[in-house]
Parts: C-alpha cells; sequence; structure tokens
C-alpha cells in the first residue's frame, strides 16, 4: 500500500509540473529567461562552477570571466547564463588573473607561465590563440590597455617590472621594459589608470601615483595605508570615493587618500555581506562588477548614484570550493 500510495504522489507531482510548464531544465536552471542566476545546487563538476573569478569585463558584445584557479577564460553573450554554458577562450592557462583588448586583439596573463598570450576572433565568432610571449617578469598579474597610448601594459607581481607592448599588425610586440623601483620589490598585484595618472596598489604599504604618459614612470605621490590594507588587490575611483579591496576580505572606500594611514575609511565588506576577498574592479555601463575569490567565489555586481551603493546583487555564487576544483587548480602552476 505505502508503494501505491509513494508512486501516486510522483505521478500527480509530475502532472502539476507538466500543467504548469515546469520543465526538468527550468527546475534545475531557475531563471533561465536571463535574470539573476543563482547555482547553489549545480551538480559537483569543476567545469559548471567559478573558483577564485579574479575578473570580469566585456569585449566584442561578449562578457569574458578570468575563472584564475580553473585556470580558463570563458565568454558568453549572456552575463547571467549557467556557467556549464559558456564558452572556453582557453583552459590551458596557468592561472590567468586579466584581460584586455585594442578593439582587435585579446591579450591574457599567462600568470603561471609567466607569459602573456594573444588570440584573435574567427569568423564564426569563436577565438583563436596566435601567439604566445615567454619570460614576461615573474607572474605576470595584471594587463590594462591604454587607448592614450594605444598599447597594453603588463605588470610583473613578483618581479615588479612593467611591459609596454602595442599590437603590430596582429603581432603583440614589446615596445620597452621597467624595473618598478618605487614598488621596493614588494609583491604588487595590480595597478589602475585614474585621470591621467597611473596608481599601483603595492604590498609596501603605499598606493604609488605615477607618471605613464611620458613613459618616465616618476613617482608624483604616494599614500601609506594601515596594515589591514597592504595586501591591495585594487583601486578605483567612482564619483567623490576612491574603491579599494585588499586581501583578505577588505572592500573599503574613502574620499581622501591621504586618511587611509589614520585608519579613516568606510568599510564595505560586512555593510554588504561580502564572503569571499573582493578583487578587480571592472565598469559595464550603469553596474560596477567585483568577484569574490579565495574562500568564496562569486561575481559581485551594484550601481553608484549619488556616491550611494544601489542594486547590489550577487551573480554565479558557488560559495566555497569544492573537492573537484581544488584538484583543478593544483594541475597547472598558478
Amino acid at each position: 500500500m505505502r508503494f501505491f500510495i509513494s508512486v501516486l504522489v510522483i505521478i500527480i507531482l509530475s502532472a502539476f509540473g507538466s500543467l504548469n510548464g515546469i520543465s526538468e531544465t527550468e527546475l534545475s536552471h531557475p531563471n533561465n529567461n536571463g535574470d539573476s542566476y543563482n547555482q547553489e545546487n549545480i551538480e559537483s563538476t569543476w567545469q559548471g562552477r567559478l573558483y577564485t573569478p579574479t575578473y570580469l569585463t566585456k569585449i566584442d558584445n561578449n562578457y569574458f570571466i578570468v575563472d584564475c584557479w580553473h585556470h580558463r577564460v570563458i565568454f558568453s553573450d549572456k552575463v547571467s547564463l549557467p556557467i556549464e554554458e559558456w564558452d572556453e577562450l582557453d583552459d590551458n592557462l596557468g592561472g590567468p588573473h586579466s584581460i584586455a583588448t585594442d578593439g582587435d586583439i585579446l591579450v591574457v596573463d599567462n600568470t603561471g607561465f609567466n607569459k602573456v598570450n594573444v588570440y584573435l576572433r574567427t569568423e564564426n565568432g569563436k577565438y583563436t590563440l596566435t601567439q604566445e610571449s615567454d619570460g614576461i617578469g615573474t607572474r605576470p598579474h595584471r594587463i590594462i590597455y591604454s587607448p592614450e597610448k594605444n598599447g597594453f601594459y603588463v605588470l610583473g607581481s613578483v618581479s615588479t617590472d612593467i611591459y609596454f607592448f602595442k599590437n603590430i599588425n596582429g603581432k603583440l610586440q614589446l615596445i620597452f621594459t621597467k624595473k618598478l623601483e618605487f614598488l621596493k620589490g614588494a609583491y604588487t598585484r595590480s595597478f589602475h589608470i585614474i585621470g591621467d595618472k597611473m596608481f599601483f596598489v603595492s604590498g609596501a604599504s603605499k598606493i604609488s601615483v605615477v607618471n605613464y604618459k611620458d613613459d618616465s614612470f616618476n613617482v608624483i605621490t604616494q599614500y601609506d595605508v594601515p596594515e589591514e590594507l597592504s595586501g591591495m588587490n585594487d583601486i578605483i575611483k567612482i564619483d567623490d570615493y576612491y574603491y579599494i579591496t585588499a586581501t583578505p576580505q577588505k572592500f573599503i572606500r574613502t574620499k581622501d587618500l591621504n586618511s587611509l594611514k589614520e585608519g579613516l575609511y568606510e568599510d564595505l565588506f560586512d555593510k554588504y555581506n561580502l564572503k569571499g576577498t573582493p578583487y578587480y574592479f571592472e565598469v559595464i555601463g550603469e553596474y560596477i562588477y567585483l568577484p569574490e575569490i579565495t574562500e568564496y567565489s562569486s561575481i559581485l555586481r551594484f550601481k553608484i548614484k549619488n556616491n550611494e551603493i544601489i542594486d547590489f546583487e550577487r551573480l554565479h555564487d558557488f560559495g566555497v570550493p569544492i573537492k573537484e576544483s581544488q584538484e583543478r587548480k593544483s594541475e597547472l602552476p598558478t
């Protein structure tokens, strides 16, 4: 009798789902209409997840995610498409951190292999690897394209040097290399162009502002930061505030960088219930995208209006890493 009742219940529930137009796929992938997507119950395979996604940007009408500890870069024309449905630009990278374009070529830092990789778009809308440049410092960690200089800047995080490349007839050509003595050999994860200056966030517990347009990289000013911000990841200025991320698990903002050394800043990490370490900023349209890494993997996005953070949400929420992701991380150098 119990078996009969169980079967009857299953038949009734199945019929209810069919009558309401609910497919098995929609039950597995809610919000399949392109709205924000939460993948809490995704199957335990690393290919359908993110593990330390360091950067998200938009190129050629496609969104790109640098999925660092899965050693790949993926892309999709819809930012909220389930991760298992994104295409792969490359899945044989060594812990990449960023990607940039000049509108022609795509350049990725192949961090664990001390390379940068170059890709071109093909006629079928995919991309193909066309060039690998070896010996790019020690752990190249951030690539930024400068329209004003018509070239790519690549930062060696351990070697504390910067490489400037130009696209010459589809080939990435090194123009110059410069040792950044002001970093004093301290591990440096990133830099950002703000206005007409370059801002370096360094493990030397300083933010260094330099001239870069004249290729001198002469220091204009430096700002001391407290110990809790010494592992800075990125900096951006939006309206009246500088926003800064740091390892581990710091997200702050301030109107005055001079106030940082006194510990005077607004702490945003707890205010917005962040769970992982926030990493690189990217502005796309009205939204600021900010990934969470290491302890907890997701993509955050929000808007800023009149200096207020609004419409804060978490996309591609994968939480703590699974065993399969940790095993994938160990397969290639980071």
